[in-house]
């Protein structure tokens, strides 16, 4: 019983440490999962933005993703 309780214990202390840690680092964790989710979903759902013949169409993937960013600070 004392060994589960030990274990418990080290266990708490290592969630709590993490807890710290990833709190701090949380923005940029935030930022690399929505560089993610943009990247996929230009890939994904937005084929013929990424073609290596039409780089208009990844220029306008960009430009639309900065307005959404300016207009989300903005308002």
């Amino acid at each position: 019983m004392a060994k589960k309780a030990t274990a418990l214990l080290m266990a708490m202390l290592l969630a709590l440490a993490l807890a710290g840690w990833v709190q701090a680092a949380l923005p940029w964790l935030m930022s690399a999962a929505a560089g993610c989710m943009v990247c996929v979903t230009a890939q994904e759902m937005i084929p013929e933005a990424v073609e290596a013949d039409e780089p208009a169409g990844v220029i306008s993937v960009v430009l639309g993703f900065a307005l959404m960013m300016a207009l989300d600070v903005a308002l």
